[in-house]
């Protein structure tokens, strides 16, 4: 993530900084305090740095997005480095694992994970699924649903004003796919104006496993985060 060493670069700045202060001896008496700190901003700059590399290429691997709504997992979708999500079909153990508060398994083999709730989106005003466009609200209630295909087919024949003696075709999924679908719907309209750093900085989704990136992107005022990270980069 080449935002990162940006960072990376300012830290470096400071750390030359107070190494110049330090010979000078402008602070006479903490001179080693300086060296000391000096030392430990070289070695976070470092760490920021390396890290970001391999986050970059975590970003090109399987990422698991979640719904969570009381500490209950009631919705995902795998994101890769392609357009299309890849819908889940089973969430079994993966909801078992974070009902247990068990990150690492509710992980799996894939290499990130991020955490939404509600609140997440309460920006986002449209959800926009191939051709049909649902309001939040409506998206909301479904995804709290045990089965909302027939609400969801009933959104559809109102929005396209389908009479009631007139069939639909029935979906050809499962309560569980179609939740996916949603969920991933609602997650690329909120993606579509508001950036993954950006999400972070604000903590409207928390990511996992965490790293001194993620750390540093959460920590920094947004003002200074605009001027130092390209934040459509992730």
């Amino acid at each position: 993530m080449a935002s990162a060493l940006i960072l990376a670069v300012i830290f470096f700045v400071i750390s030359a900084l107070l190494s110049y202060l330090a010979v000078k001896k402008v602070f006479r008496g903490i001179t080693t305090i300086f060296t000391v700190l000096m030392l430990a901003l070289t070695l976070f700059t470092g760490w920021l740095y390396f890290d970001s590399l391999g986050l970059r290429d975590s970003f090109t691997q399987e990422k698991l997005f979640i719904l969570d709504e009381g500490g209950e997992l009631i919705a995902a979708f795998v994101h890769k480095d392609s357009p299309s999500p890849v819908i889940v079909q089973d969430l079994t153990a993966e909801r078992e694992a974070y009902r247990q508060g068990d990150l690492k398994a509710t992980l799996g083999n894939r290499e990130l994970l991020f955490i939404t709730t509600q609140q997440t989106f309460n920006d986002v005003q449209l959800v926009h699924l191939e051709d049909i466009t649902l309001s939040k609200d409506l998206v909301s209630h479904l995804l709290r649903q045990d089965d909302a295909r027939q609400a969801y087919v009933d959104a559809i024949r109102e929005q396209r004003q389908i009479p009631p003696e007139q069939q639909i075709q029935p979906l050809d999924v499962s309560p569980e796919e179609l939740r996916s679908l949603l969920f991933a719907a609602l997650v690329n309209d909120y993606l579509s104006t508001t950036s993954t750093v950006e999400a972070l900085n604000r903590r409207e989704i928390t990511a996992y496993p965490d790293r001194i990136t993620f750390w540093t992107v959460r920590v920094m005022p947004a003002s200074l985060l605009e001027l130092v990270v390209d934040t459509g980069e992730i």
